[in-house]
Order: C-alpha cells, then sequence, then structure tokens
C-alpha cells in the first residue's frame, strides 16, 4: 500500500528495493503506528502470499499504484508479469485489481481478471457518470474510499442500489468498525477493507 516501509516497519526504505535477500531487514511489526503482532511478520512474495491465499481460500485484493515522481512507473512488461504471477498461482477467479484513477486499470482488462477503480466522486453527478464510465469499459467494481463517500450520493443503500442499475457494485476502501461492516454486508456491497477485526 505504501511506497515505504516506514509505516509497517519503522525504518526506511522504498518498497520496490525490499527482496528476498533483504526482506529479513524489515519485519513487520506496526499497523498504523501500533504494534500489533507478537512476532515480527516477513514480508511475503508473490508465491508465498498465494500459497497462503489458496490454503485459507482467501481473495486478492491487488492495489495498483504508480509513484513517478519517485521513479516509480508500471511498464507493459510489469503488467504481463502480474498477470502471469496471477494465472500460474490459481489465482484468476480470486482476484480484484483496482487502480486509483482510470488511466492504467483498461491495461489490465480481457484476462478474465475482475477489474476495479478506487474513484470517490465529489456529488451523485459525478457518481452517475463514473458508473457509467465503468459500464462501458467493463469495470466491475467501483472502490469508494469510505462509507462517508457514498453517504453523499444518497446513504450507502442508494448508492449500492444506483450502483447496480449499471452492472458496477461497490466496496469500501476503509470500512472503519463493525457498525458500518453491518451496514455494508446488509446492503450488498461486494467488499468491506479495513485495517481492523470486523467480525469480533
Amino acid at each position: 500500500h505504501d511506497p515505504t516501509t516506514d509505516r509497517t516497519t519503522g525504518l526506511s526504505s522504498y518498497i520496490w528495493n525490499i527482496n528476498k535477500s533483504n526482506r529479513n531487514n524489515y519485519p513487520i511489526i506496526y499497523a498504523n503506528g501500533v504494534d500489533l503482532f507478537s512476532e515480527d511478520i516477513i514480508m511475503p512474495t508473490f508465491e508465498e502470499t498465494a500459497k497462503q491465499l489458496n490454503k485459507n481460500k482467501g481473495y486478492l485484493m491487488l492495489h495498483i499504484k504508480t509513484r513517478p515522481a519517485l521513479g516509480n512507473t508500471f511498464t507493459q512488461e510489469g503488467i504481463n508479469k502480474v498477470i502471469k504471477l496471477i494465472k500460474n498461482n490459481n489465482l484468476t477467479s480470486k482476484t480484484m485489481i483496482f487502480t486509483s484513477g482510470k488511466s492504467i486499470i483498461s491495461k489490465f482488462k480481457n484476462n478474465n481478471i475482475k477489474l476495479g477503480v478506487n474513484i470517490s466522486p465529489k456529488d451523485t453527478t459525478e457518481y452517475i457518470k463514473t458508473l457509467k464510465w465503468c459500464k462501458k469499459n467493463k469495470i466491475s467494481t467501483l472502490v469508494l474510499g469510505s462509507c462517508n463517500v457514498a453517504k453523499r450520493f444518497g446513504g450507502v443503500k442508494k448508492s449500492i442500489k444506483t450502483a447496480k442499475k449499471y452492472n458496477v457494485e461497490i466496496a469500501i476502501y476503509n470500512t472503519k468498525n463493525n457498525s458500518e461492516f453491518n451496514t455494508l454486508t446488509k446492503y450488498g456491497a461486494v467488499f468491506a477493507m479495513s485495517d481492523y477485526k470486523l467480525t469480533a
């Protein structure tokens, strides 16, 4: 998620400089600045993540970001590598790739992988325009930043119902508590993401 390891390890490095050879030097010990783990967690490789997901029947949420200002961009070669890794690890039907903004996501099309965009429209007019764009471009999921964003479009229930008219699913990027999680479940959000243990 982050371009650096600062927030999760307390040590400073760009994430793309971490590899199997040096990852032991950057154990994950924090979540949002709070020490939550009884033991250090080592950053997994894609293959290790895939193995764990398949073992636990999990789902891969792959948020693609570019950081051009930091010298990190996505090439077609990189995109092809990501798609190959997903397919080779039997995750095609258990993955959603989503991006912040519209410009990159179309490069992942035609691979039988669910696609989404993380956009937060400012009002209902912009929301409808975004849903129409998703439908036209066969983007299945609109990822909204929070339930508060969904409330801009008449509330969580109405925003999800409106999206369904355009064959678009709604996911919430930052679900803050059990109440929000239960509301999203009740009205049919496809995903509710969180840093917190929502089912406690």
